[in-house]
């Protein structure tokens, strides 16, 4: 699951879990010169992650997300997730409303 980290310690995908530079060889990956896993940027975060993200406690940012002001997540299996680059252009935009935002990225297209 790269690209993916949840700071939930009781799910699988977390940064830990990552393979370490020096398991490239035995996992088939390229030895020495390839980009270490621990270098990979996450594509998606949990809530953990979104909320640190946003300067906020977790639980806030649930309170944020059931409430409908922030961007709506992915539903990756069971667990719930945020696009970064997503999170990043909705704080760019002084953090809309998730109706504001959806009609915002309608409108863009």
């Amino acid at each position: 699951m790269l690209g993916v980290l949840d700071a939930d310690k009781s799910s699988p995908g977390h940064a830990e879990d990552l393979p370490a530079s020096g398991d490239a060889d035995r996992l088939g990956g390229p030895a020495g010169g390839g980009q270490a896993a621990a270098d990979v940027r996450p594509l998606l975060v949990g809530s953990r992650d979104a909320s640190k993200m946003c300067g906020v406690s977790r639980s806030h940012w649930m309170s944020l997300h059931s409430s409908g002001l922030v961007p709506m997540p992915v539903n990756l299996g069971r667990r719930v997730m945020w696009n970064v680059r997503e999170l990043q252009s909705w704080i760019d935009s002084r953090c809309p409303s998730r109706e504001d935002w959806q009609e915002r990225k309608r409108m863009a297209r």
